[in-house]
């Protein structure tokens, strides 16, 4: 499996908040780059690509969260996204997730993949 082409044909399908204008688009976008960072990880296994997944679920979250519970003009602050509930839920799913990938006895990479 070409990892690479994937990560790359995942980036060049993300959705520009510059075309598209509906209120989901930047979600779009966080999940294209998401899936493309994953890749990455596959051809890599450069840590960078899976944190920055992780600040992408975060981005989401607190988008979601400023869409469901903002009073425009004013956006939620930032601590009060950080203490609402989605967030402490993909904060802790986060951290299960490290210590799931932490436990492996393996190092994950190109070589230790099974093709899809």
């Amino acid at each position: 499996m070409n990892y690479k082409n994937l990560s790359e044909t995942s980036f060049a399908g993300a959705p520009s908040t510059d075309e598209f204008i509906h209120r989901f688009t930047s979600l779009a976008l966080n999940a294209a780059l998401s899936v493309s960072s994953l890749m990455s990880i596959l051809v890599d296994g450069r840590v960078e690509h899976g944190v920055e997944v992780a600040k992408l679920a975060c981005d989401g979250v607190e988008l979601y969260v400023q869409f469901l519970d903002s009073v425009p003009p004013r956006p939620v602050p930032r601590a009060q996204v950080l203490e609402h509930a989605l967030m402490q839920r993909e904060l802790e799913r986060q951290k299960n997730d490290l210590e799931f990938l932490i436990s492996l006895p393996i190092h994950i990479g190109s070589d230790s993949v099974l093709p899809l």
